[in-house]
C-alpha cells in the first residue's frame, strides 16, 4: 500500500526562513503559515510522522504547498552555483542533404543535449514579479533575471492546481514549469538536474539541431545488387552501408520487417529484376520470363516449360542467360515498373548504376 504523504512539512521562523519540521523541533521558536501568516505548532510525536500543525484554522493546502514551491525552488536557485539544465533537441544524419533515401521518421533522432547551468546566464530570481513584453503584462511564479540585460528573463512557474496559462506559454519567454502534488515531490526536483518528465515541463525552448554519423541510425534498407554476370540478390542492410557498392546497378528502398513493400509474386526481387531491366535489356533472369510462374502453395518459381522441354521445374536452378527458352514478359515486366514507379512517388529510393 503506498504510503500518504504528509502534509505541512515547512514553516516560517522569525526571520522569514522556510524550516523543514525536523530542523524546527531542534532549534525551537515561534513558526508561522507561509501561505496564511497564522501560528503553526510542532507535531513531533511517536505516532504519527512529524508535521506543522495551524494552531486555529488550518488554510488551503494547495496554496500552501504552491507558497512552500515558490519559496524553495527560489531559495534553491539562489544559493547554487550549478542548476544543471538538459534539453532535447533533434539530431540528423549528416547525409541528409544528399540522401536519396532520407526520411524523417527514420533518419533523425530525439537526444539529451549536454547539461549546461543556467546561473551561467540568470544571476538571481524573485517571487510573483511582474514583467512586461510587448505590452502585455505576466506575472511569474518565479522570475530569473538574465546576466544579459538585452535577453529576457527566465519564468519558473508551479502547477498544483492549474497548469500554466496559454498566455504565458504563447508568449514566446522560456519557461520551466514544475508540476507539485506534494511537499515530497520538491525533494525529486531540487539539487537535480532539471529535465523534461513527467513532473518538469519545458516551453519556448528551441535549441540548434545537430548532425551525427549516420552510423548512430539504426535505420535498415533492401538493397538489389545486380553484378557484370547479370546476376542479382537482395541483402539487408544498415544505413551505414548505403553507400558501399559492389554491382553494376543498385536499388535501395527502406525495409519493414513486419510488412513488405511489395506483396505481389516475387516481391522486391522481381521488381528490382524488372527495374534494371530498363537500364539494360540484355539482361535475362527467369523472373522476366514468360514461361515463369510462381506456385500458390510455398511461392517459389517454376518454370512452366520443365514437363514439355524438361527445364527444372524450380526456376532459380536454370541459367536465364544460357536457356534457349528464355523470352521477355513484356507486359509483366511493364506491370512492375508501374508499381515500381507508384512506391517511388510516395517513398525514399535510391537507384545507382555505373
Amino acid at each position: 500500500m503506498k504510503k500518504p504523504h504528509v502534509r505541512y512539512l515547512y514553516a516560517l521562523n522569525d526571520n522569514n526562513e522556510l524550516i523543514e519540521i525536523h530542523t524546527a523541533h531542534e532549534l525551537g521558536g515561534v513558526f508561522h503559515c507561509p501561505e496564511c501568516g497564522e501560528k503553526m505548532i510542532c507535531k513531533c510525536g511517536t505516532k504519527k510522522a512529524w508535521h506543522f500543525a495551524h494552531e486555529k484554522v488550518e488554510c488551503d493546502y494547495n496554496h500552501y504547498l504552491h507558497t512552500v514551491a515558490e519559496q524553495r525552488v527560489m531559495e534553491w536557485f539562489n544559493r547554487s552555483n550549478d542548476i544543471p539544465l538538459i534539453l532535447q533537441r533533434d539530431e540528423k544524419c549528416e547525409e541528409s542533404t544528399k540522401c536519396k533515401c532520407y526520411y524523417y521518421e527514420f533518419c533523425r533522432k530525439t537526444v539529451d543535449s549536454e547539461p549546461f547551468n543556467l546561473k551561467r546566464y540568470y544571476s538571481h530570481c524573485d517571487r510573483e514579479i511582474r514583467f512586461e513584453k510587448e505590452r502585455q503584462n505576466y506575472i511569474a511564479d518565479i522570475l530569473c533575471y538574465p546576466k544579459n540585460e538585452r535577453h529576457e528573463p527566465l519564468f519558473i512557474e508551479i502547477c498544483v492546481t492549474h497548469p500554466c496559462e496559454e498566455k504565458k506559454l504563447e508568449s514566446g519567454i522560456k519557461i520551466i514549469e514544475f508540476v507539485i502534488q506534494s511537499e515530497d515531490d520538491l525533494d525529486e526536483i531540487i539539487g537535480k538536474q532539471i529535465r523534461l518528465g513527467e513532473k518538469t515541463k519545458l516551453y519556448n525552448f528551441h535549441p540548434k539541431e545537430k548532425t551525427s554519423s549516420n552510423r548512430v541510425f539504426e535505420r535498415r534498407f533492401e538493397k538489389f545488387v545486380l553484378f557484370s554476370s547479370k546476376k542479382g540478390f537482395v541483402d539487408k542492410i544498415q544505413c551505414s552501408r548505403l553507400n558501399e557498392r559492389r554491382g553494376i546497378l543498385e536499388i535501395t528502398i527502406p525495409y519493414n520487417e513486419y510488412v513488405p513493400e511489395f506483396m505481389g509474386e516475387g516481391g522486391f526481387f522481381s521488381i528490382a529484376y524488372a527495374v534494371a531491366f530498363q537500364y539494360d535489356s540484355s539482361i535475362k533472369h527467369c523472373c522476366l520470363c514468360k514461361y515463369h510462374t510462381y506456385d500458390d502453395w510455398d511461392g517459389i518459381g517454376i518454370c512452366r516449360l520443365f514437363k514439355k522441354y524438361g527445364t527444372n521445374r524450380e526456376a532459380i536452378l536454370n541459367d536465364a542467360q544460357k536457356c534457349t527458352y528464355f523470352r521477355i514478359d513484356k507486359a509483366s515486366v511493364e506491370s512492375r515498373k508501374k508499381e515500381f514507379d507508384s512506391y517511388c512517388s510516395q517513398n525514399p529510393v535510391d537507384i545507382w548504376h555505373k
